[in-house]
């Protein structure tokens, strides 16, 4: 369902609704400027931790956007009020990662969040690790993250495959997230299909490791080679290689923008192109190993738990002795906003029945609030769709609406070149 008020729409009205391609070429030129905006291209080096094996250095990518305060941050100049200024840390989905930020940098300066997106290892300008560091790197990524760029908590928020790294936040870091109004939220939640019963996906699984472990290879062959043939034949086959991607731009994108909504639709259609494009020229190793991860392939686990109703109810035990701690003075309990999508092709209604019993058992209510909602009219990917509007209720259950609009002196200067951290 939408949220409350009004949906955030993040085409300016001021454009002109037009019918012909000449529009969609001046968005996509618009959307190539805002794909190259260096907030959307940081990175900084992870230092070697011989403990889970990985004995090197490594880079990791992720995208700053939103609402950074009302003066600069750059490198050596600290924002008294960006202390106070919420933060959203995002885990995408198999292919999300630091381009989600694209689709919410005007969202959430509208209510002053920052939003923070990781290129999980294998993806963008992340390097790869071994599958079996996957999960353990994420949780030294995430602390390294924070103190490299001088935050103390954040919010976290998940699509689909994140929401396994977003529970291992939540189980083993608990204390990144904010002390009085602890929140995350999921929005298309992975399930197994063990547990979904989509059986379809199950049959994947059976698939030996190799064939799923190489997968990203055709993605990306379809996504560069094979569909801009084909679509210059007047045969789209983009959706085959873009379907996980689909959200990233903020929007459900029709096949052809010069029909039926204008200069919306040709905003939509650019974005998602471009976007597309973007995460397809860069590495998408990681992909693969998501998937393997996400089926459970082999000796493969999600953390020191065996699935997530195992992990809520740690969850909900950690959040007892944490509420205990007279030292912490926690005012509200662990807050959780799910969003399923209507139509889940990926997880099903059994899914989310299933995900929803996690939430209802024995001792989990009395130390974490859950709230849960269907988006009309999504699918897996679209749920992040901006005009559906549960990003939006997301960004304001943690964000203030400004007294006054920005103006442009608020504006945050850019850093340039990329961060290293000190070893």
């Amino acid at each position: 369902m939408r949220s409350e008020g009004n949906v955030y729409n993040p085409v300016p009205e001021r454009i002109p609704k037009v019918r012909d391609a000449d529009e969609f070429q001046r968005m996509r030129a618009k959307a190539t400027a805002l794909a190259c905006d260096i907030r959307l291209h940081r990175s900084f080096r992870l230092p070697a931790n011989p403990s889970i094996g990985r004995n090197r250095t490594i880079r990791v990518s992720y995208s700053d956007v939103g609402y950074l305060g009302s003066s600069s941050t750059t490198a050596g100049i600290e924002d008294p009020e960006s202390d106070h200024v919420p933060v959203v840390l995002w885990a995408g989905g198999m292919f999300g990662g630091r381009y989600q930020a694209f689709a919410n940098d005007d969202l959430c300066k509208k209510y002053r969040v920052r939003f923070l997106a990781i290129d999980r290892n294998g993806i963008g300008g992340s390097d790869s690790v071994s599958l079996d560091q996957r999960v353990a790197t994420w949780l030294d990524i995430v602390p390294a993250l924070l103190d490299h760029i001088g935050i103390q908590h954040v919010h976290l928020a998940a699509h689909s495959a994140g929401t396994i790294f977003v529970l291992n936040t939540i189980l083993h870091q608990r204390h990144l997230l904010h002390p009085t109004k602890p929140f995350a939220a999921f929005f298309g939640p992975w399930v197994h299909p063990s547990r979904s019963g989509k059986w379809g996906l199950a049959a994947v699984g059976l698939l030996p490791e190799l064939a799923i472990g190489t997968w990203h290879h055709w993605a990306k062959m379809i996504n560069q080679r094979i569909a801009p043939v084909l679509t210059a034949s007047g045969v789209s086959v983009t959706k085959a290689a873009r379907t996980s991607v689909n959200g990233i731009s903020g929007n459900k994108v029709t096949e052809d923008p010069t029909i039926g909504d204008g200069a919306e639709a040709a905003w939509r259609k650019a974005s998602e192109t471009v976007i597309t494009n973007y995460v397809f020229a860069e590495n998408v190793e990681g992909a693969s190993q998501e998937a393997l991860l996400c089926l459970r392939k082999g000796s493969t686990t999600w953390g020191d738990w065996r699935d997530i109703d195992e992990a809520v109810s740690r969850i909900a035990e950690n959040e007892r002795k944490w509420q205990g701690l007279s030292s912490i003075g926690a005012k509200e309990k662990l807050k959780i906003q799910i969003f399923f999508a209507e139509d889940d092709e990926m997880v099903g209604k059994g899914g989310q029945e299933w995900l929803e019993s996690c939430f209802t058992q024995d001792g989990v209510a009395e130390y974490v609030s859950v709230e849960s909602e269907v988006v009309a009219g999504t699918d897996h990917n679209d749920v992040l769709a901006l005009q559906k509007g549960a990003m939006e209720k997301m960004v304001r259950a943690i964000g203030q609406v400004p007294s006054r609009a920005p103006e442009a002196g608020d504006r945050s200067r850019e850093r340039e070149g990329e961060d290293i951290i000190s070893q």
